[in-house]
């Protein structure tokens, strides 16, 4: 499978050592070893530290921009080229996911999160465009990954069940009815399969 590989937070090959680069790093190490094409897409950041709602919107405006830039390139370039399937890893309402559900909808294939947080106090709070944002990206999502307890619904962030507007097109019927995994994870259903779907 070719996967469209995008950490918003920090990418696999930031200047700056974190845990966060490390996981994504060995999440597409891990991807390749069992057998996949995985490509970094994009090393755009879209962190905003200090909910600054103009910078918010600026860096809304450059994902998107290239999210339908990237879309634009695969479809016009060889199929062979194309991604399977968009990843993003680690979602929040700091570095929102702008460039994968625009992207992965103009292509027309799934899109997972590994590792999505969402926090409903800050709603309306100085990251409102962010978090607006990474609830949407949630919500079109095919598959929610989590890899920590902390991340279950019971925990303070990651897999929980959005009511959002309809889904694009590219979504399978059925898909918008949701259920609870062998991991404790809310999924979409019938298309989502808990972590065996990557062997």
């Amino acid at each position: 499978m070719r996967i469209a590989f995008y950490a918003p937070l920090k990418s696999p090959t930031h200047g700056t050592p974190s845990g966060d680069r490390r996981v994504a790093g060995l999440l597409m190490d891990a991807l390749g070893r069992a057998g996949h094409q995985v490509e970094l897409v994009s090393t755009f950041r879209s962190y905003d530290a200090a909910g600054d709602a103009a910078r918010q919107a600026g860096l809304r405006d450059q994902g998107l921009s290239l999210g339908r830039r990237l879309a634009g390139q695969w479809r016009d370039g060889p199929a062979a080229a194309r991604p399977d399937l968009w990843l993003t890893y680690h979602t929040y309402y700091k570095a929102p996911d702008w460039l994968g559900p625009e992207a992965s909808r103009l292509l027309a294939i799934p899109y997972v999160i590994v590792e999505a947080s969402h926090a409903g106090k800050r709603a309306g709070g100085p990251w409102d465009i962010g978090h607006r944002a990474t609830a949407e990206a949630i919500g079109r999502a095919e598959l929610l990954l989590c890899p920590t307890r902390d991340e279950r619904p019971s925990g303070s962030s990651g897999c929980r069940r959005f009511s959002t507007r309809r889904r694009s097109s590219a979504r399978p019927r059925g898909a918008r009815n949701t259920a609870r995994n062998s991991r404790g994870c809310m999924r979409s259903t019938p298309r989502c399969r808990g972590s065996r779907s990557w062997r």
